[in-house]
């Protein structure tokens, strides 16, 4: 018995069969209004990244943020009419906030829990 058609077909059927079980993908593409990002960022918990100055700050800005971790993250920006949001591990967010100086990510995930982000920064 001939095992090489066998074998392919079981590599197939895997190969064909490993998206349904992948984690989705939401990956942000650039935008007509994108200033910053897309981007992708990874913390361990309680550290935190800036992902935008801007030290006129006079942009008013949309962050999104794609969790794609495990822990929550926690999003600042800072300006204007300053604001947080905390984004759960797999879900999506938004902010926007006039006069945009600076945006921060903190991760909130408890160890290991470490937080992997995709973000975009758009003018509003």
């Amino acid at each position: 018995m001939n095992l090489k058609p066998l074998a392919l077909a079981a590599t197939l059927s895997l190969a064909i069969a490993t998206p349904a079980f992948a984690a989705p993908s939401a990956g942000l593409a650039i935008g007509g209004n994108t200033i910053a990002g897309p981007g992708a960022l990874s913390l361990a918990p309680g550290l935190s990244g800036i992902i935008y100055t801007n030290a006129s700050g006079d942009t008013d800005a949309c962050t999104t943020i794609v969790n794609g971790g495990r822990g929550a993250v926690r999003v600042t920006v800072t300006g204007s009419g300053s604001g947080t949001i905390d984004v759960a591990a797999a879900a999506t967010g938004a902010l926007c906030r006039d006069d945009v100086s600076e945006i921060e990510l903190l991760c909130l995930g408890v160890a290991p829990n470490s937080c992997s982000v995709q973000w975009r920064v758009d003018r509003d």
